[in-house]
């Protein structure tokens, strides 16, 4: 299959890209012009220059396309006090290539975010079922383009669907220094008296790659979306691993405890894609192995 993904040399999308190829699907990558395409041009990737922003370059890249992977995000434009930017190119961009690749008959998987939850009730699962109270107009705008793949499936008989990763680990693959939790590792490492607040919802990125490749080319995803989470950890446990596996006299404080108050479900993910996601703290250790090894050269 000929497989357009977004974002192919963001982190995410590189591990897309990266697993797509592995299947032997071709790929047509779209990077901005100041990207580094060195990993997708080693992907056989055909690079396609362009910003989702400009709508006038997008039936190029999905004609022809079997299917179409949309991970680009344009962060800045969520963030700032004018959200016309976002707006724009996040949520016009997005939803104009769900309706390119709806006209030209090729799947549309989305990366929406757990960031899409944000209010939790007490009485229910947090699933997919769950209504959605996104706190930012990042989260916002997933959940907005997450509406319309159910009312595409039932109006046109169309295979879009969503998959939301919480926050999501993994060395990057051409800039290892962005990876997750890369400067709290280093300053371990290096002997700084750290202070780590807080915790989060984490999966690897490897698992949201494969949920995506699973997908492609099932017509029984259409209009789903999908939970991926792997479990949650406080970032004091990821220094202390950090500590351990330097075998430093790092001093280190901040939060602890036993978990969030509520877990997100994904037996969906895992019973419809056939994904194991349970690498659980031992997973975040074998990471942070990686990022020591990285730092010291």
């Amino acid at each position: 299959m000929l497989i357009g993904v977004t974002g192919a040399t963001g982190f995410v999308g590189g591990y897309i890209c990266t697993r797509l190829a592995k299947d032997g699907h071709r790929l047509r990558a779209m990077a901005r012009e100041t990207s580094d395409t060195s990993l997708v041009e080693k992907l056989a990737a055909d690079v396609y220059v362009a910003d989702i922003a400009e709508g006038d370059k997008m039936p190029a890249f999905v004609e022809g396309c079997d299917c179409v992977v949309h991970a680009a995000v344009g962060y800045a434009a969520t963030r700032g006090e004018e959200q016309m930017a976002n707006f724009e190119v996040n949520l016009l961009g997005s939803l104009r290539l769900l309706e390119l690749s709806r006209k030209a008959d090729a799947q549309f998987i989305f990366i929406s975010t757990g960031a899409v939850h944000e209010k939790i009730l007490d009485d229910r699962p947090l699933d997919e079922a769950h209504p959605l109270w996104p706190a930012s107009t990042y989260g916002a705008y997933k959940a907005a383009v997450e509406a319309f793949l159910p009312a595409y499936r039932e109006q046109f008989g169309f295979n879009g669907s969503a998959y939301r990763p919480t926050s999501i680990y993994g060395v990057h693959l051409t800039r290892p220094e962005k990876s997750q939790w890369y400067d709290l590792v280093r300053r371990v490492v290096d002997g700084e008296r750290v202070d780590v607040p807080g915790g989060g919802k984490i999966v690897h990125v490897e698992d949201v790659a494969e949920a995506v490749a699973r997908a492609v080319g099932r017509d029984d995803v259409a209009g789903e979306v999908y939970e991926l989470t792997d479990c949650h950890i406080w970032y004091r446990k990821v220094a202390e691993f950090a500590k351990e596996i330097a075998r430093v006299d790092t001093q280190i404080s901040g939060e602890t405890g036993d978990g969030p108050k509520h877990d997100i479900v994904t037996k969906k993910a895992e019973e419809t894609l056939g994904i194991g996601l349970d690498r659980g703290r031992q997973g975040v250790r074998h990471y942070i192995e990686q990022l020591v090894e990285i730092i010291r050269g």
